[in-house]
C-alpha cells in the first residue's frame, strides 16, 4: 500500500489522503512498537497518549495514565477532517 501510495504521489504530484489513510490503517497493525513510526514521521513529530485500566486482586480498580513526546496540534489531517473529507487528491505545490 505503500508503494502505491507513494507511485501515485510521484507520477501526479498530489498526495491522495484516502490511500494515504489506508496506508497507514494496514502500517499500525503491523507495528510492534511505537518506535517504528519515527521513520515514517521522523522522533520529533511522534507522540503516545493513553490509558491502562486494570483490577487487582482484591477487586479494586485502577488506571494508568501515560504519554510520550510531544503534542504540537493535529496538522494537516486535522485541517483536512475539518473541511470535510473528499476523494480528491490534494495538489503538493504551492502557487
Amino acid at each position: 500500500k505503500y508503494l502505491k501510495y507513494l507511485h501515485e504521489k510521484l507520477m501526479t504530484g498530489r498526495l491522495d489522503l484516502m490511500k494515504l489513510k489506508s496506508f497507514l490503517g494496514s502500517f499500525f497493525k503491523r507495528v510492534r512498537h511505537y518506535s517504528e513510526f519515527f521513520w515514517l514521521f521522523g522522533e520529533e513529530n511522534t507522540f503516545m497518549t493513553g490509558e491502562f485500566n486494570a483490577t487487582t486482586d482484591q477487586g479494586q480498580t485502577f488506571t494508568a495514565y501515560f504519554n510520550d513526546g510531544d503534542f504540537r496540534g493535529l496538522g494537516v489531517i486535522d485541517s483536512f477532517m475539518r473541511q470535510g473529507v473528499s476523494r480528491t487528491p490534494a495538489q503538493i505545490g504551492t502557487k
